[in-house]
């Protein structure tokens, strides 16, 4: 399977467990605005470390992504998803009220993932970058498809953006 189908299956996670959770209030919190000033404050470091790390343009995020599925590296796998990506697969699970709620995020994209069978990084054209959001074509092998995966530019990195695609 590759990685259009990776995706599809993250979205379809997030579809079921959101459709079996029952209905909460909004309350409008984000995240603590002194967990973000601590997290800012130190010079521009992290986002340098991210860059360095391999995410400065999509194609880098997407190769990262794929190494961390081959490896089952939760956290690499984790770090190349947006935080509204990451944010919404942690409240559906936790919605689900299932086992999941026991392990963690890290673990649980592992699982999510783990029947991948991505020898490679999927072929790719057409990263088109507007601002802090840009997309990449992605070549699905099975289906001889091309598709459109979204991006966002958090802390100096290309992020994947699963909460932005729509089926």
């Amino acid at each position: 399977m590759k990685i259009y189908t990776a995706v599809i299956t993250v979205l379809l996670a997030f579809a079921f467990l959101a459709c079996s959770a029952p209905a909460t209030k909004e309350t409008g919190e984000k995240t603590d605005p002194a967990k973000t000033e601590k997290k800012e404050a130190p010079d521009t470091k992290p986002a340098e470390e991210t860059k360095a790390s391999g995410m400065s343009s999509p194609k880098e995020t997407i190769t990262k992504f794929v190494a961390g599925i081959q490896k089952k590296d939760g956290a690499m796998i984790k770090s190349c998803l947006s935080k509204a990506s990451v944010e919404q697969f942690e409240k559906d699970l936790k919605a689900s009220g299932s086992e999941n709620d026991k392990k963690s995020i890290e673990e649980l994209l592992v699982e999510t993932f783990e029947d991948e069978d991505l020898q490679k990084a999927p072929e790719m054209k057409n990263e088109k970058i507007d601002g802090d959001e840009a997309t990449l074509d992605v070549k699905d092998d099975e289906t001889e498809k091309w598709d459109s995966i979204p991006f966002v530019k958090e802390d100096g990195a290309w992020k994947i953006a699963f909460d932005k695609i729509k089926i």
